[in-house]
């Protein structure tokens, strides 16, 4: 494949990614109101939460608008250094950063447009809940284990 096709497939993979989390998202907000939930299975629910920290609410309870200023950049920054060692990764491993890049800018994008993420997906066994996410997290988390293990089979 040369390598103009190759970007512009790993472009595709970002952007409908990002597509796929935004949709979700706007769907979650639009027909689900705030804090309530649909049980799906005994340990799957679908709720509509607004994570105002990072990652599966780590850091949410801090109300300093600094310290949220700085994980945005913080995310922007890390989004670019994935960007920008792509180009060092070959076969599925460079299609799963473009997808893990979908995801981050779409969280991103929400976090800067709203002050807020929405999470929706929670997986839960009785009432220990695993902190509710949403496709850019599923993303990104799927993403970083398909990479460590491709370079662990390397190795």
């Amino acid at each position: 494949m040369k390598q103009a096709e190759r970007w512009i497939l790993f472009s595709g993979v970002a952007l409908f990614v990002f597509s796929l989390d935004l949709v979700s998202k706007w769907l979650i907000e639009k027909n689900l109101p705030y804090l309530s939930e649909i049980k799906i299975t005994s340990f799957f629910n679908i709720v509509h939460f607004r994570n105002r920290g990072v990652v599966f609410g780590l850091f949410s309870d801090i109300e300093n608008n600094i310290f949220r200023n700085i994980l945005n950049i913080f995310s922007v920054l890390v989004m670019f250094f994935l960007l920008y060692f792509s180009r060092y990764f070959s076969g599925i491993s460079f299609y799963v950063i473009g997808a893990m890049i979908g995801g981050a800018f779409g969280n991103i994008f929400e976090r800067l447009t709203k002050g807020y993420v929405v999470d929706f997906l929670d997986f839960h066994i009785r009432n220990y809940h695993w902190p509710a996410f949403n496709v850019a997290d599923s993303t990104i988390t799927i993403g970083m284990i398909i990479i460590m293990l491709s370079g662990i089979r390397r190795k």
